[in-house]
């Protein structure tokens, strides 16, 4: 998993829960990294995992909402780093429907053992419903989920967001359904 997943996620729990907090979890959870991150290298999402676990523990955040909100956290994050990848786009199914196409190829010229998962959008034949489906080899539905809802308000859209869970509860396969 990118550094740059990683670096966003420090600063979201640091203004989530303030430094001290985040320097406590540092300290604490156990990982290959010993916490130290670059946005250009590459990390065992197992890391990400912990640290949720961790945070899970001692605030008793639930961890789909958590990792929803991180999720929304990361697309702010995204599209100021990456302004032209987002602003090409007119509006939010437009940006989600040219995800693979555009974003992740994208992502896939500049990091080349990018492990991105699978997105397959399709309009309905009104196009006025966009169906996402959603497959990672990493339990991150409600990550997407929250990129999702970032993508959005990003473009002050006025779309409801229904997600299925099509991973028997492993969170790595679902199906998105956008109007």
């Amino acid at each position: 998993m990118k550094g740059l997943i990683f670096t966003s996620f420090l600063s979201y729990i640091e203004e989530q829960f303030g430094l001290k907090f985040l320097d406590q979890m540092l300290d604490t959870v156990d990982v290959k990294s010993s916490g130290i991150y670059t946005t250009v290298g590459t990390y065992d999402h197992q890391e990400l995992l912990k640290y949720i676990v961790h945070i899970n523990s001692i605030s008793k955040h639930e961890i789909p909402i958590m990792v929803e909100d991180f999720g929304y956290y990361l697309f702010t994050k995204l599209s100021n780093e990456y302004p032209k990848l987002i602003k090409q786009f007119d509006n939010s199914l437009d940006c989600i429907y040219h995800i693979d196409q555009t974003i992740h190829r994208n992502v896939r010229k500049i990091h080349l053992n990018a492990e991105l998962p699978n997105m397959d959008a399709k309009f309905n034949d009104t196009k006025d419903q966009l169906i996402l489906s959603y497959h990672s080899k990493r339990p991150f539905m409600y990550l997407a989920k929250g990129l999702i809802h970032g993508c959005i308000d990003y473009y002050n859209d006025d779309i409801s967001v229904k997600m299925i869970d099509l991973s028997n509860g492993n969170s790595n396969k679902a199906k998105f359904i956008l109007q």
